[in-house]
């Protein structure tokens, strides 16, 4: 389809070409009914396209998470909510109170590993709409949007399909997943992406205040989560490529060094440690089953193709069928070996002698997702060998190694920062590649994510289940002996979090309970010790079923979105 006068929105006005593909073409073909292809400049019917790609992406968002705008607190989101609260009453210092998270009581600055940036921004929602979980969660709604915009914002600067890009990446399970709590992952990839916007637009117009404003952009969303620091060497390496010498650009990267020494020397004077560097040891001293580096990256092939699984859905179309089926039978046979070992850690593959065949393809389909997005990244680089490439290469190449062999344990938020560069490539490939195979029209591609959005979808209200389902078993185990007794409980997350306001109290394993008090153990939660069956009787056992047959978080289904434990 012809439309003179619009540049694609991948390209700059100079690199102007004649058609748009896919969603893309559709939404044109909508700004043309309603006329404003009839406007007077190129310009004004370039503005109008992104307006309205803009708002129609920013409600998808909205949609997509409003139904889970009442979900209980879940994993890690009270450490969040509380520190949020001890802001509200000493603004200057975050973490300064006790809690127990681990079974006894420690300093809530050596229990997270997360910088304070999005405390402060719940503090401030919690000021002005409650502390309940409509109101925070509608606050969490302005960073998944800025999200949203930010990823249709830098693919419009990468690639002619933005708006399919967009989708790719927002249409998630590690996506929506991530939007549905209250922990700073989406906070920070949404401070992480719009400051790659502005570094881009920066370095390319030679315009220092972008740059600058970059800078600061980078230092908060470090603020928001460590692993934003990545962001430095990323715009480091993608600045060299382009310019090819150590400009002034470089001082602007300096901005984000001085504020995460001065928050380094700030935690040292208020806890005496400084959080920036102890997260990095904390990372060190606790690791997974073991530290076999083949088998753990494995496991982050399998979360990578699990948390975007739009990647899946697409490999048929991006690749030729004779790669299709190589890199298909692959993965098949690598499977294959994994099963044949009957474990992997100690979770293994067999029940009641029989393998759990469930678990195996889930693993296949996974893996070959998985993959896929790799493949995607460094035939982009062998292609374009272009800044824009090296930029997306190291962006997911440099996730994928920390999400796998660096961080303490593999998880779907570690792998939540490739997002925006996987919908990217993905769009990348089907733009201008002649090896991309005809099995699907690639004016259609964009119905490939409607079964993505459907599995992303249910995978969150999933999530959403098993998060009120510790709050209704808080509920249950407590209502029948409140007033009557001491009730103690083990296990932390979001029934630590219910449990606590009701009354309970958290076990401390250094203390011994006197004797009529209650003990409630929760089956599948973090730090549960074991009960000396000498000193306590069993009064009760009950069982909640959340979402049937699928979970991110339960040993019995092989599901740990939250952990690869």
């Amino acid at each position: 389809m012809k439309e003179s006068g619009i540049p694609p929105p991948g390209k700059r006005k100079s690199e102007t070409q004649e058609s748009y593909p896919s969603i893309d073409t559709f939404l044109l073909r909508y700004l043309r009914r309603f006329n404003f292809a009839g406007l007077k400049s190129a310009t004004s019917r370039s503005r109008s396209f992104i307006t309205l790609a803009a708002i129609i992406l920013a409600g998808i968002t909205v949609i997509s998470l409003l139904p889970f705008l009442d979900k209980a607190c879940n994993i890690d989101d009270p450490l969040f909510v509380w520190a949020a609260q001890q802001i509200q009453r000493t603004p200057g210092n975050p973490y300064g109170f006790t809690l127990n998270w681990y079974g006894y009581e420690s300093h809530m600055w050596s229990v997270t590993q997360n910088p304070p940036l999005v405390c402060y921004y719940l503090a401030i929602a919690g000021w002005v709409a409650g502390w309940g979980s409509v109101a925070l969660h509608s606050a969490m709604l302005i960073p998944a949007i800025m999200l949203t915009l930010g990823i249709f914002s830098l693919a419009r600067r990468f690639c002619n399909r933005p708006i399919e890009a967009t989708l790719i990446s927002i249409l998630t399970p590690v996506s929506l997943v991530s939007s549905t709590t209250l922990m700073s992952d989406v906070s920070m990839l949404a401070l992480w992406v719009w400051a790659t916007v502005l570094w881009v637009d920066g370095l390319h117009e030679g315009r220092m205040l972008k740059m600058t404003l970059s800078g600061f952009l980078i230092a908060a969303a470090s603020l928001t989560k460590y692993y934003a620091i990545a962001l430095i060497p990323l715009l480091f390496l993608y600045s060299l490529w382009r310019t090819r010498k150590i400009g002034s650009w470089g001082l602007h990267l300096l901005i984000p060094i001085g504020i995460l020494a001065g928050y380094q020397l700030i935690t040292q004077a208020l806890y005496g440690r400084g959080l920036l560097l102890d997260a990095g040891s904390y990372a060190e001293s606790v690791r997974t089953f073991n530290d076999q580096k083949i088998l753990k990256g494995f496991i982050g092939l399998v979360f990578t193709g699990g948390c975007i699984i739009p990647c899946l859905f697409y490999l048929p179309v991006v690749w030729s069928r004779r790669t299709f089926l190589t890199v298909t039978i692959v993965s098949g046979l690598v499977c294959a070996l994994i099963a044949a070992h009957g474990t992997v850690g100690d979770f293994s593959f067999a029940e009641n002698g029989s393998l759990r065949w469930s678990i195996i393809i889930q693993l296949f389909l996974f893996a070959l997702g998985g993959v896929n997005i790799l493949l995607v990244a460094i035939q982009d680089l062998r292609d374009n060998k272009s800044p824009d490439a090296a930029l997306l290469f190291f962006w997911v190449l440099g996730t994928f190694i920390f999400a796998s062999l660096v961080n303490w344990t593999v998880n779907g938020r570690s792998i939540l920062p490739m997002i925006p560069a996987a919908g990217i490539l993905l769009a990348r490939r089907l733009d201008g590649s002649s090896r991309v195979s005809r099995f699907w029209s690639l004016k259609r591609t964009g119905w490939l994510l409607i079964p993505a959005a459907f599995m992303s979808l249910l995978v969150s209200w999933a999530d959403a289940s098993l998060a009120r389902s510790a709050q209704e078993a808080a509920a249950v185990a407590i209502r029948d002996y409140k007033g009557t007794h001491q009730i103690w409980f083990q296990g932390h997350w979001g029934f630590q979090y219910y449990a606590q306001d009701l009354g309970a109290k958290p076990v401390d394993v250094n203390r011994s309970l006197a004797p009529g008090d209650i003990m409630i153990v929760p089956e599948n939660n973090s730090n549960i010790y074991p009960v000396d069956t000498l000193s306590f009787n069993p009064l009760n056992t009950f069982e909640l079923q959340p979402f049937p047959g699928l979970s991110t978080l339960g040993r019995s289904l092989g599901a740990g979105f939250y952990s690869d434990y």
